[in-house]
């Protein structure tokens, strides 16, 4: 329809970049109980027929395409549903109109790893009914554990969910399918799960997670320490996962550079796309960078977004926007 959603308050704005004042108040729709407080973490996604899905502070909001709460969604025609957890890091939605959120990687961890770093949490996928009610028939009365910490979701055509997220050498016991992380902290992590929330074990079957159903991606030696934030899905099936690779120590990275991976429908490294299926990009303005967005174009190339800065000290950075574009090779 030409016009943007901005995240937080939800904003819209014309294609020329203009307040669209038709929506919501004078273009903004706020709900103070639904962004109000720590922990609030804030997922956009924009349904077939126009109304917006937000998350924010262990809530989910649903708005019509004219800004205003969705009667038809939450307790009581509020237009707002609780949330199984208020640690959102993704949100995805399915052809049927059921809404998927992950949760987890925001959760402080008391267990270390390897030199020091942080072991993060497992996360959890919940489903969520159209009209904003758990949807028991998934996973574990709606809800699925993931052995990553679930950073991104996507939904395949044919139903099965895809998550990404990180997972740290520590917690790994065997490694098998010729996958090595041995020089690794932490790397990619991607589960495939099927459309009722159980592990889809013919994804990567024998490999890195057990019996199946899941890989797991380092970047060798040089980038011990990996973690991935988005995903994508292309149109012939195969997966597209991007984040940051680098060096780590405690709890944060010194250095890092775009890290992405591409995976057969099958789940194994794409040899195809660039190095034996991972690429690398170190920004040369700053050592410290990251993707948090990757989109797809028509013609096959990926977009990746995210941030280039340096550390000023400690958890603190000076950041800059940053875009890549890569070949669909």
């Amino acid at each position: 329809m030409g016009d943007f959603l901005a995240e937080g308050s939800v904003g819209r704005f014309n294609s020329d970049g203009i307040v669209d004042t038709s929506f919501g108040d004078n273009g903004f729709a706020i709900s103070g109980s639904l962004f109000r407080g720590a922990g609030t973490s804030d997922f956009l996604a924009l349904q077939a027929d126009g109304k917006i899905l937000v998350t924010g502070n262990s809530l989910i909001a649903r708005y019509t395409s004219s800004g205003q709460l969705d009667p038809t969604f939450g307790s009581s025609g509020s237009g707002i549903a609780a949330l199984t957890s208020p640690f959102v890091t993704a949100i995805a939605l399915q052809s049927d109109g059921k809404i998927l959120v992950t949760t987890g990687v925001g959760a402080p961890s008391t267990l270390t790893g390897a030199q020091g770093l942080p072991v993060p949490l497992a996360g959890s996928i919940s489903r969520y009914n159209t009209n904003g009610s758990l949807d028991t028939n998934f996973g574990v009365s709606g809800q699925a554990a993931c052995v990553a910490s679930a950073a991104a979701i996507a939904v395949q055509s044919n139903g099965k969910i895809v998550v990404a997220g990180t997972i740290t050498s520590a917690l790994l016991t065997t490694v098998s399918g010729g996958i090595t992380v041995a020089n690794n902290q932490a790397g990619f992590g991607l589960v495939r799960y099927n459309s009722n929330g159980s592990v889809d074990t013919t994804f990567n079957p024998g490999g890195g997670l057990g019996s199946g159903g899941g890989v797991i991606t380092g970047f060798g030696s040089s980038f011990p320490a990996g973690s991935a934030f988005a995903l994508a899905i292309q149109s012939n099936g195969e997966i597209v996962v991007a984040g940051q690779a680098g060096i780590g120590t405690n709890d944060f990275f010194t250095s890092s550079s775009f890290a992405l991976a591409r995976y057969t429908t099958t789940g194994q490294l794409d040899t195809n796309f660039g190095t034996n299926g991972t690429v690398l990009t170190t920004l040369s303005q700053a050592p410290f960078s990251f993707v948090n967005a990757i989109v797809l174009q028509s013609d096959g190339k990926i977009v990746a977004a995210g941030n280039t800065g340096s550390l000023v000290q400690r958890g603190f950075f000076l950041n800059n926007f940053a875009v890549a574009r890569y070949l669909a090779q």
